[in-house]
């Protein structure tokens, strides 16, 4: 996640929506306390095609793999219970996916630039606070088609050893993005990242690894393809995928954020996936009723039912314990009333 906190730094400001040059502000973005965006992302690297830079374009990103996902909550800096920390913050990026702790990252947000804080950890119990010390973070608005800028970032972990990431963003496309939920109008970044791992003020290991992405209104971010570390080819064939799959709204309740009671059916996704044996489904109900679990494979013959039970309106999160399958892809379906999802899973022994 640290990796995409220090680039949604200086990119989540950078999208577009008329052909020519294009013209961002601020309000482009769902990023505000209150919204979630959902995403789908690869497992690790697959092929990939990153496409040309330039005026005009198309990116085909309809077919890359995904088989994984997550999501990305925004909520008000008070509902952390750290603002003491970051007096100024209006906006906390909130991530609850670790069962031990939760990961916090703080900005200040206005309609004439974005800045970024700092990161915080806590177990609700002892925190954990990172002040990033970025040395040029602050986003102005509005940006163009052709800015480029950079950000660096240290990080001290332990007294005389940090690490110091600097990314620099070239606007280098504007046209319209393919994906498998439509064709979006956008501006394409190219990003450099470099970090340096320093002790006693040397640098004693340094590498360089290149990401595109996709900015499209009232979306942010909509899709991303990194490179592997250590890649020396801006135009990389492997990479990690990441792409906004909808959007939704956030609630609270015992101090941490929960998902807004859905208008519909929804899977927010399985981890581990791919698994052996057991992994977790997690998905959203708009009305309580009876939900059916079942596993079939990609000849769309039916496998098994992994569960069929009553459940109440709004998120849940449920263990599918799966044995004695051959190992390859197979598809979760979630069926509740007249509604159902799908998604991929992969099983290995």
């Amino acid at each position: 996640m640290k990796q995409f906190a220090i680039g949604i730094v200086g990119l989540m400001f950078f999208c577009g929506v008329v052909f020519g040059q294009i013209t961002i502000e601020s309000s482009d973005f769902p990023f505000q306390p209150g919204s979630i965006v959902y995403n789908v992302k690869s497992d690790g690297l697959v092929a990939v095609q990153v496409g040309a830079a330039g005026e005009n374009v198309t990116w085909n990103l309809s077919t890359l793999e995904t088989t994984e996902s997550d999501s990305d909550i925004y909520i008000d800096p008070s509902e952390s219970g750290l603002t003491d920390s970051f007096p100024t913050a209006n906006v906390c990026n909130a991530d609850y996916s670790d069962e031990d702790y939760d990961f916090y990252i703080f900005y200040e947000w206005n309609e004439n630039y974005a800045l970024t804080l700092g990161f915080a950890q806590t177990d609700g119990e002892n925190n954990n606070i990172l002040n990033t010390g970025f040395e040029e973070a602050r986003i102005n608005f509005p940006f163009n088609f052709s800015d480029e800028f950079y950000t660096i970032q240290n990080i001290e972990f332990v007294p005389g050893f940090s690490s110091r990431d600097s990314i620099h963003y070239t606007v280098d496309g504007w046209g319209e993005v393919v994906l498998e939920t439509g064709t979006f109008e956008c501006l394409r970044t190219f990003e450099v990242h470099t970090n340096q791992q320093i002790q006693g003020g040397d640098v004693v290991e340094e590498t360089t690894d290149y990401s595109y992405s996709w900015w499209a209104k009232d979306y942010g971010q909509i899709a991303s393809i990194e490179s592997d570390e250590g890649e020396d080819n801006p135009n990389f064939t492997m990479g990690e995928v990441r792409i906004v799959s909808h959007l939704g709204e956030t609630s609270v309740a015992d101090n941490r954020t929960r998902l807004s009671v859905p208008e519909q059916l929804n899977i927010i996704g399985t981890y581990p996936n791919p698994f052996n044996a057991q992994t977790s489904l997690t998905f959203e109900l708009g009305t309580p009723g009876m939900v059916q679990v079942s596993l079939y494979n990609m000849m769309g013959q039916f496998v098994s039912t992994l569960t069929n039970n009553h459940f109440s309106a709004g998120s849940h999160r449920i263990q599918l314990n799966v044995e004695n399958l051959s190992a390859g892809t197979y598809l979760v379906q979630v069926k509740s009333q007249d509604m159902q999802k799908s998604m991929k899973v992969m099983y290995v022994k």
